[in-house]
């Protein structure tokens, strides 16, 4: 096989059941998205959903779906490609750039739904100005935009590039970084979302049931929920299962693996035991 078709390594480093488990945290990301729409698209705010989806009157509503599509869906995407397709690296990696690409748009979307409905008070069902980077979500938030922007750029710049603008040598020397922000990324990504879906469940101020004595056994009583927030709630779940199987698909397990020792370990260990008994 030529080299153009080789596969990528990391693809042979992952097991059956790592490939698996990435397909399904995709599978997860994407309905976690179809949860967090039927959260947003509601239009009984007794019931904790936020009004519908509407350009020109709710346009922040757009802002959690956009997010979590570009933060979560395309990101665990994009750095999936390289583990679970069996396709060659000359597929793989254009794959991988143009699933970031996605996610950036979405990002860049999601950021001006909340920018502009919070300033332009034509675009929320309030008319009033609202603040923006206040909470620590937002803080989040902007961290996971930051980095992974300039990750995206960075990425572009070394491995998109021709060999006469970046050497293989510049390429190998960036790759760990790369691959540390990248993670970083997401982490920031996830945590993001999740406290992003906690500020609206908040902010709907229904998400909670009312009791008369001890709650010993809230799974009793969490059908008293409103729906809205449960679809919030499905959507967080399912954001932590769907990392879950990420972390478990991206990890290198052959690194756990016992080694073998060398005949240098082995001398080494000889001469250590002939030592002992003298």
């Amino acid at each position: 096989m030529g080299g153009g078709d080789a596969k990528s390594p990391l693809y042979d480093k992952t097991t059956a059941m790592q490939r698996v488990a990435g397909y399904a945290a995709v599978g997860l990301a994407a309905l976690a998205v179809l949860f967090i729409t039927d959260m947003m698209k509601g239009k009984n705010l007794s019931e904790g959903y936020w009004g519908g989806l509407d350009f020109k009157r709710l346009l922040f509503n757009y802002h959690p779906i956009f997010m979590t599509v570009g933060l979560v869906l395309f990101s665990f995407s994009a750095i999936l490609s390289y583990r679970v397709l069996p396709l060659a690296k000359a597929v793989t990696k254009p794959l991988h750039a143009f699933f970031h690409f996605c996610a950036i748009s979405f990002v860049i979307m999601g950021m001006t739904c909340v920018v502009v409905g919070n300033n332009y008070p034509a675009y929320n069902p309030d008319g009033v100005y609202y603040a923006n980077f206040f909470s620590l979500h937002s803080f989040i938030g902007l961290g996971a935009v930051l980095v992974f922007g300039q990750n995206y750029l960075l990425g572009f710049y070394h491995y998109l590039l021709p060999e006469s603008a970046v050497s293989v040598e510049q390429r190998k020397g960036y790759m760990a970084y790369h691959v540390f922000f990248g993670f970083l990324a997401t982490a920031l990504s996830v945590l993001a979302v999740e406290t992003g879906l906690m500020k609206l469940m908040v902010e709907a101020g229904v998400c909670a049931y009312e009791v008369t004595k001890a709650d010993n056994n809230p799974a009793a009583n969490y059908h008293k929920l409103p729906s809205g927030c449960k679809s919030g709630n499905a959507a967080g779940v399912l954001v932590m299962a769907a990392t879950a199987l990420f972390l478990f698909a991206t990890c290198d397990f052959s690194r756990f693996q016992p080694r073998r020792p060398n005949s240098a370990d082995e001398t080494l260990l000889k001469s250590h035991h002939i030592s002992y008994q003298t």
